[in-house]
């Protein structure tokens, strides 16, 4: 499927484009619901967790952070997302951060965590990436990482 070029087939691009605005729909819902995706979609959670610190060591206290969760290596280009955190989540006075990640498989996947450090602070964003499985969502416990992260 091409943009932009008169070759493209709308009776295949429209039942897509309705697949994956349905599947959307659902990861959407399941967020703002705190629930998980419906049990039909395979959907799989995992854990990320950890700590925010600068240079020195010290907590960074109330940075932002954001799970997106990836099929293939998190290096391999034109990767497509496949799950993200239940919502965004910020450090506690200790620096320490915990994130429930929901994804449509439940398979092992690589989940890239971006960090927004504070307004206040003079520290630039920072990403971190790691390999989890994820397991059905209905059967927890789930499978978690440790991602500790240096803001600079």
């Amino acid at each position: 499927m091409s943009v932009g070029s008169g070759s493209t087939n709308a009776r295949t691009e429209r039942p897509l484009r309705a697949v994956v605005v349905a599947l959307t729909s659902a990861m959407i819902a399941s967020a703002c619901s705190g629930s998980t995706l419906p049990h039909s979609v395979s959907s799989g959670s995992a854990v990320i967790y950890g700590r925010v610190t600068n240079n020195a060591g010290a907590p960074v206290v109330g940075a932002v952070l954001q799970a997106s969760a990836y099929e293939a290596s998190c290096a391999a280009p034109g990767n497509v997302v496949v799950g993200s955190g239940v919502d965004m989540v910020g450090t506690d006075a200790s620096g320490a951060y915990r994130q429930r990640v929901v994804a449509i498989h439940s398979v092992s996947m690589c989940v890239v965590i971006t960090v927004t450090p504070p307004p206040q602070s003079m520290l630039g964003a920072a990403t971190a990436s790691t390999a989890v499985v994820f397991k059905p969502s209905a059967t927890p416990p789930y499978d978690s990482a440790r991602v500790d992260i240096v803001l600079h």
